[in-house]
């Protein structure tokens, strides 16, 4: 099971969450869909999928961009 979270800024939760001990499984990256995304697991081994919202997108806009990258 992953939990998701939408935080204000990734980056800052993401290292404050590497420092309290969490392990990155996924770096924070920004994402097509138009979140900056990564994925952690705690010390007690549950994963968290963090997300900050950078850009608005269209469902058209969404559609092209994600036939984009999978065709890749």
């Amino acid at each position: 099971m992953t939990l998701h979270l939408y935080v204000e800024d990734v980056d800052a939760f993401v290292n404050r969450a590497i420092a309290a001990g969490a392990e990155v499984i996924l770096p924070v990256q920004d994402c097509f869909w138009g979140d900056r995304y990564g994925i952690i697991k705690d010390p007690f081994g549950h994963k968290w999928s963090v997300a900050s919202r950078i850009e608005d997108l269209s469902p058209r806009q969404l559609q092209e961009r994600a036939k984009a990258f999978n065709s890749k």
